[in-house]
């Protein structure tokens, strides 16, 4: 409070000329690669004001970095980008790695709901055309039933229960590769156990993506807090980008 307002001054406009030469530099780095940008200065709350000139502008698409760190830095960077997907209708996608131009290998996380549709429609247009693209189901035991493999191996209980979860995303899995591969555009499908966010980024590290596509209802009440906590984790643990859509 004892700052002497003429040196805050001082420095308040040379901040602003120095954000002005930085986004005048990354226009011309923009048109030099072919793209035509406009730069936007706006003072507010990252996540508040990028939320609002992505409306004002009527745009397809938000992209945000994250260098995907853990503790203090990524809790600094990774909280602005994690609020833009969480917050923004639009999709957003979160850049993090080195791949650089249309993606070749997509991970798309799948629980066949809207959102996870959209996810993989706009994944698609972001991916070179002949991308490899794999969607993942992750599924997992209800809570208690894992007490019923003590009746033993004799009464097949777990065999039974485990068929009963997985023959229903087996059968939508299955139809859903028929009709993409029939509309010219190729499609795998697996299950995997265990929980969500810790299969897709598992999954994601084997299978090599360099992009993973994941839908979230972005609701309110358990639902919103479900989903969207298994959003958020893959969003600070995958190793590559992350597209999040809504519905």
């Amino acid at each position: 409070m004892d700052a002497n307002p003429l040196a805050l001054g001082e420095f308040t406009q040379r901040m602003s000329e120095f954000t002005e030469a930085q986004l005048s530099e990354r226009v011309e780095r923009a048109a030099a690669a072919g793209v035509t940008a406009t730069a936007v200065h706006k003072r507010g709350r990252p996540t508040d004001v990028i939320c609002e000139v992505a409306e004002e502008l009527d745009v397809e698409l938000i992209v945000v970095g994250s260098a995907g760190r853990t503790g203090v830095k990524r809790l600094v960077l990774g909280s602005v980008a994690e609020s833009v997907a969480h917050r923004a209708p639009r999709p957003v996608l979160i850049a993090r790695g080195k791949q650089s131009g249309a993606f070749g290998r997509v991970l798309w996380a799948t629980d066949f709901g809207a959102p996870a549709t959209k996810a993989l429609a706009v994944a698609r247009e972001l991916a070179t055309a002949t991308a490899d693209v794999e969607a993942l189901y992750a599924w997992h035991y209800p809570a208690g039933s894992m007490g019923l493999a003590a009746l033993g191996e004799r009464t097949h209980a777990m065999t039974a229960l485990r068929e009963a979860l997985t023959q229903g995303p087996q059968a939508r899995g299955d139809a859903l590769v028929a009709a993409e591969v029939a509309a010219g555009r190729p499609l795998r499908f697996s299950l995997r156990h265990g929980p969500a966010a810790e299969v897709v980024v598992e999954e994601a590290g084997t299978f090599g993506a360099d992009l993973i596509a994941i839908g979230t209802y972005g609701s309110s009440g358990v639902r919103r807090l479900l989903l969207g906590s298994v959003a958020s984790q893959i969003m600070r643990h995958a190793g590559c980008s992350v597209l999040v859509t809504h519905a």
